[in-house]
């Protein structure tokens, strides 16, 4: 149970970042390209 739960908190912050980093860098294009 433990573990699973470990294995969880690693891919929620992996996704969490994945995702924010996406969202910087579609955010720094739009505002290069504006």
């Amino acid at each position: 149970m433990h573990r699973s739960m470990c294995q969880w908190w690693v891919l929620m912050v992996m996704l969490g970042s994945i995702g924010i980093a996406c969202n910087t860098n579609t955010g720094s294009d739009s505002q290069a390209r504006g």
